[in-house]
Parts: structure tokens; sequence; C-alpha cells
């Protein structure tokens, strides 16, 4: 089974850039690069993760979903450093491309409070 990476281009010069795609679009990089991810996640196979999710990233650097598993991923491995880097990427991508208001998700936000809370209860 193989997947081949691309990005869409356009010959047109009023075709919208890549960055101008916001990272709620549909596409279908995205959809295969994250049910790859989950499944990898589900398995513990944290490579995999992170290469699933960068092939996802290279077509849209933003993606929410592709993030919060990288995020989801570098936590489950114990790497709150990992988690941290990944918001800190997040941060400066949502900043500086067009599509974005510079404001983060949401739900993002939530699951990096989530994960970066220390446990009460010995967990």
């Amino acid at each position: 089974w193989a997947v081949t990476w691309s990005t869409p281009t356009s010959s047109r010069s009023d075709a919208p850039s890549r960055a101008a795609v916001p990272s709620t679009s549909n596409c279908p990089h995205q959809n295969i690069a994250l049910k790859l991810a989950g499944h990898a996640l589900s398995l513990g196979n944290t490579g995999l993760v992170f290469w699933a999710t960068g092939q996802g990233l290279k077509v849209l650097a933003g993606h929410n979903e592709l993030i919060g598993v990288r995020m989801r991923a570098h936590a489950s491995a114990g790497d709150l450093a990992g988690v941290r880097q990944e918001w800190e990427s997040y941060e400066r991508v949502i900043v500086g491309d067009a599509w974005s208001d510079g404001e983060p998700a949401p739900k993002l936000l939530a699951l990096r409070h989530e994960l970066l809370t220390p446990r009460r209860g010995g967990r």
C-alpha cells in the first residue's frame, strides 16, 4: 500500500495559495494522515504517528487535528517538552499565515491544557 503525497498546484495566478486554505478544510491528505496517525497512536507507534502527521502538515502546516495527534503522541510517551514544542510550532504557524486570525483553535487550546496540567491522585 502506498500513498503519494503531493501539493496541489495551479497555473492560474489568482489561485489561492496553500496557506490561504483554513485548517478545517476537508483535504484527502489530512484525512489519510489523521486515520493512519490515529491508528498508529492506538498501537503505541509514535514514530509512525509523527511520520503520518508530518506528511499531512506538509500540505497544511496549521492543521489543528494533526497538531493535536502529535501532541497526544508526545504526551503518551511522557514527553511534555514535546507537547510544548508542538504547541509553539503551531503558534508560529497561526501567527504567520494569512488564513489565520492568529488565535489558537479552542479545542487545541483545551487539549494543551489537558495534557500539560498535572494529574491529581498519582496519575
